[in-house]
């Protein structure tokens, strides 16, 4: 945690495999005990060092760097990370402002300001209330064409 704060490093932690892996185990006859017992213990320790990171103040990006749960689920990570202890806030940062500081592209994306491209997603309840509202978009905005209109 220390290099990672010395150098500005950014933390890309994916969580989704760690909670959907073992609840994907259970009831199957392909996964022993031994896997069984790994894949838990992986799944605490990749919680755990999301929630170290997050209290030492490193940067953390949102993103889905998993080859092994279904895609166009990106929004439970949201949910997951708040789960392992990182506010709602802060969370939805990860996935704008901090992730966009991360590709070099924070002076087009993840803040809206004039100037910048104007890609927005709306919701019908408060996410910082409740961060699992993220899975249901209702509105898409790409670079201030309207993909997905309100219903």
């Amino acid at each position: 945690m220390k290099l990672f704060k010395q150098t500005g490093a950014f933390l890309v932690l994916t969580l989704s495999p760690g909670v959907k892996i073992p609840a994907i185990m259970e009831g199957s006859p392909f996964f022993t005990d031994a896997i069984k017992t790994k894949s838990y213990a992986a799944s605490a320790a990749a919680k755990q060092t999301f929630f170290n990171a997050y209290k030492a103040g490193v940067k953390i990006a949102f993103g889905i760097d998993s080859s092994v749960t279904p895609h166009g689920e990106n929004a439970d990570e949201f949910v997951m990370m708040v789960d392992a202890g990182m506010s709602a806030t802060d969370a939805i940062r990860s996935a704008t402002i901090t992730s966009a500081e991360l590709l070099g592209v924070l002076d087009k994306l993840g803040t809206l300001e004039n100037g910048k491209l104007a890609d927005i997603i709306a919701v019908s309840n408060n996410p910082l209330k409740d961060i699992s509202t993220l899975k249901k978009v209702n509105f898409v905005m790409k670079e201030g064409k309207v993909i997905k209109p309100a219903p």
